[in-house]
């Protein structure tokens, strides 16, 4: 049997969003003008549990064909309940079909802070899984069980964090106190640099390196990947990403043309806002003139010569089909 994955979604009365609806694929970017709701469809995604009342409020399609809606009050294909201010997942336990099953595991959700990371974190007990926090908090402690459960993960990072960052001879770990770790690195010149000193870039890199030995989840939202990273660092993060997609699905909310130069025009969608109509999802291969653009431009490059970070009137057609629209 295939991974189950959301093939598509829409999206009903939820927050900023009226209606939209749009394909997935199991790598997937966001892109557009800011405030147009890319992150709201994050969350919706998230499963978070729904206040607003009214009619079902969002669909959501697998690859195996079977569908699931949701709202306040909604009830599932496979006959799971959901009541008013109930998160999708909880009852899901029971369904008998594996894309039910595998939305109804932990959404894990990726917005990096640096400062997040720098922090000291209680070590892994052995036995637990592998995890940490959203913002990154837990990183420190993670490569700490590395060493000890996946040594070769432990080096096989490193090998490729020197390579990276030459000016860095290896990973370290430090004992904050009797319980605590912090990350950080040992120079090429004998100096250490514990993690309250470090380059963001390397730590958002470290945190991306890790996430394919964390504890697994069928969906990874990531927010912005290209944050603190040079732009010769993303097309490595962006390979991590679609290694992951190959067991988990990715969707990505990126404002970067680098992160989209490495994705095919149908793992792009272009959304955006009008006052009339509200958010609008545009897969980019739906855009004007996309044939004899991609031609020309590499899709990154296509996005950056014709986006004006409004409306995006120059790749969005006033003749948006309406089921896109919300």
């Amino acid at each position: 049997m295939p991974r189950p994955h959301i093939e598509r979604i829409r999206i009903r009365g939820f927050r900023c969003i009226q209606e939209i609806e749009f394909p997935l694929t199991p790598l997937h970017a966001l892109i557009g003008p800011n405030d147009s709701g890319k992150s709201t469809i994050l969350e919706a995604l998230m499963g978070a549990p729904r206040s607003n009342a009214g009619a079902p409020s969002e669909m959501t399609t697998f690859s195996n064909k079977r569908a699931l809606t949701c709202g306040p009050p909604g009830v599932f294909e496979h006959g799971a309940q959901v009541e008013p201010n109930q998160a999708i997942r909880d009852n899901l336990a029971s369904s008998p079909s594996p894309a039910m099953l595998a939305l109804a595991s932990p959404v894990r959700m990726v917005r990096l802070d640096p400062d997040a990371m720098r922090q000291p974190t209680s070590l892994i007990a052995q036995g637990n899984p592998l995890e940490y926090g959203p913002r990154g908090h837990g990183l420190a402690a993670v490569y700490d069980a590395f060493l000890s459960r996946r040594l070769d993960v432990f080096l096989e990072i490193s090998k490729r964090f020197t390579e990276l960052f030459p000016t860095a001879r290896s990973i370290q770990l430090t004992n904050h106190s009797e319980s605590t770790k912090v990350l950080g690195v040992e120079l090429k010149d004998g100096r250490s640099v514990d993690a309250f000193r470090l380059s963001e870039g390397m730590l958002y890199w470290l945190a991306f390196a890790a996430l394919p030995y964390l504890n697994p989840a069928p969906l990874i939202l990531v927010e912005e990947p290209e944050n603190g990273l040079h732009p010769s660092r993303i097309a490595d993060v962006m390979r991590v990403l679609r290694d992951i997609s190959n067991i988990s699905q990715i969707i990505i909310a990126t404002h970067s043309p680098l992160v989209v130069n490495e994705l095919q025009p149908d793992e792009v969608t272009i959304i955006t806002r009008t006052p009339e109509r509200g958010t609008i999802a545009t897969p980019l291969s739906q855009t004007k003139n996309f044939e004899q653009r991609s031609k020309v431009y590499a899709l990154g490059e296509l996005w950056l010569n014709y986006a004006d970070g409004d409306l995006e009137s120059e790749l969005v057609a006033d003749s948006t089909i309406p089921s896109t629209a919300g």
